[in-house]
């Protein structure tokens, strides 16, 4: 069949290339006569206005994302009767989203994230019966979420992070949209509790709040969300301050498929719960960092044995790091610092051979430094600062030549001289030895020339590294936050 009228401005260079691609796909049939996209029309009015004219589209999509579109979006809709998809994402679209977007009634997915739209969120979009997946996050929406959203008993993905919404979560998203798989409100200005209602969505796959105003018990139940493998409701205010803030952790042992729980920079209290091991043992992520969480590490930790990050940093946890722990083969971050944990560092963290990060700062760890370590030959960041570590460095330790970030063994009670073999860690950025009980010369391999005879108070390695060697003739403590930058 062929195409009566159709033209296309060449001064309109994306108009040109969609009318192309149209036309390639074949999706002009006869009755699409007389459209004409001029010069002075916008990018998107000129698409809107060909999609609008076209009676039949076997596809139902419009699709733009990533390219230079600007300007705002038109609220000419009432002709896009049979579009399902509208994906004009990662563009430079500013201003409102159009109340009368809702006429596209056939609309399954909605994809305009990544933009400079701003406004508040239509709460006409609750008319679209048919939608599927509602994609608004990395724009500047504000006001609430409506809760006419939820009359969308189709919907499936809710992602509407990074914006700057404020006000609750509404409480009818677990109650009225029973096919909600993945809910994505992270780093906006929502404040409220997390409603308990979350507990029905059985189907649940994804819980993305971070970033947020939350507070308050989570007493969302888990246990029916079998599907579940990311919770992150990290850097709220989440917890009660009762013994019972982390109830809700032990309901997540259903979830079988479980891959990362992430909930610091809370106000979590209470014991750290020993239903902890028999989470997924999918799971790759634990970070519980910044709450003020008590209790123990558990024995059984090593049965999570996909574990690749494992974080309870500044916390309240006490007694002392498993032996077994070396058996979490895949360990590639582990973060324990600021707390008051006990004991030896223990030798079987040699065989975490995956390790970059290893932090035990602020801690009341003793003994030596294990030999170990120097096994460890993919570390960039290891803190064991403010202890209580006495004797000698190990060499092995100067062997890690992938040591390159920092590395941190200040406010101790090491011994010994400086070994020659620092000189090995030739990419070190920042190296602190300082407030310990280093004695001898420092060797000429730190770029201070022939070998000094006394510790200076500062100095600057060749190649623009930070050497940090002061007050190596008493113990002081000293406290740094070269941990929690790193760990965070």
């Amino acid at each position: 069949m062929e195409l009566q009228s159709i033209t296309c401005s060449s001064s309109n260079v994306v108009a040109l290339l969609w009318c192309a691609s149209l036309l390639l796909l074949g999706w002009f049939p006869t009755d699409a006569v007389g459209i004409t996209t001029k010069g002075q029309e916008s990018d998107l009015e000129a698409l809107l206005a060909i999609m609008s004219q076209i009676n039949h589209d076997p596809f139902g999509v419009t699709r733009a994302s990533q390219n230079n579109l600007v300007g705002s979006i038109p609220s000419e809709f009432d002709n896009l009767l049979k579009l399902e998809e509208l994906q004009i994402a990662q563009n430079s679209l500013t201003g409102q989203l159009p109340p009368s977007l809702a006429n596209a009634s056939s609309l399954q997915e909605i994809s305009l994230k990544w933009n400079r739209l701003e406004g508040r969120l239509p709460v006409t979009l609750g008319l679209l019966k048919r939608l599927v997946a509602l994609e608004l996050n990395g724009n500047n929406f504000s006001g609430s979420i409506p809760p006419s959203f939820c009359n969308t008993s189709s919907l499936e993905y809710l992602v509407l992070g990074t914006n700057q919404l404020s006000g609750i979560l509404p409480v009818c998203l677990g109650s009225d949209l029973p096919n909600l798989r993945g809910i994505f409100v992270g780093t906006n200005n929502l404040s409220g509790t997390l409603p308990e209602s979350l507990s029905n969505v059985s189907n649940l796959e994804t819980l993305e709040v971070s970033n947020n105003y939350f507070h308050g018990k989570v007493s969302v139940n888990f246990r029916n969300a079998r599907n579940l493998s990311w919770i992150n409701i990290k850097e709220n205010n989440l917890g009660s301050g009762s013994a019972g803030d982390l109830d809700f952790v032990t309901t997540l042992t259903n979830c079988s498929g479980l891959q990362v729980v992430s909930i610091a920079f809370n106000q979590f209290h209470g014991l750290l719960p020993n239903s902890i091991t028999n989470l997924s043992v999918a799971l790759t992520y634990l970070y519980f960092g910044n709450n003020q969480i008590t209790g123990t590490i558990p024995l059984g930790i090593t049965s999570l044995v996909n574990l690749v990050g494992l974080g309870f940093e500044y916390n309240r946890v006490s007694g002392t790091i498993p032996d077994s722990i070396g058996k979490l083969k895949a360990l590639q971050w582990v973060s324990l610092g600021g707390n008051a944990l006990t004991g030896r560092i223990p030798t079987s963290v040699g065989n975490l051979s995956r390790l970059n990060v290893f932090g035990l700062e602020e801690n009341l760890l003793e003994g030596s430094i294990p030999s170990e370590l120097g096994k460890c030959q993919n570390l960039m960041k290891m803190g064991l600062q403010s202890n209580r570590l006495t004797g000698e460095v190990p060499k092995e330790i100067f062997s890690i030549v992938t040591l390159s970030v920092f590395l941190d063994l200040s406010g101790n009670l090491l011994t010994g001289s400086i070994p020659s073999e620092i000189g090995h860690l030739k990419t070190l950025v920042d190296l602190d030895i300082s407030a310990n009980k280093f004695s001898g010369q420092i060797p000429a391999a730190l770029g201070f020339g022939s070998e000094a005879d006394v510790l200076p108070s500062s100095a600057q390695f060749d190649r623009a590294r930070t050497s940090r060697l002061a007050r190596n003739y008493s113990a002081g403590p000293r406290t740094s936050d070269l941990g929690k930058r790193a760990f965070q």
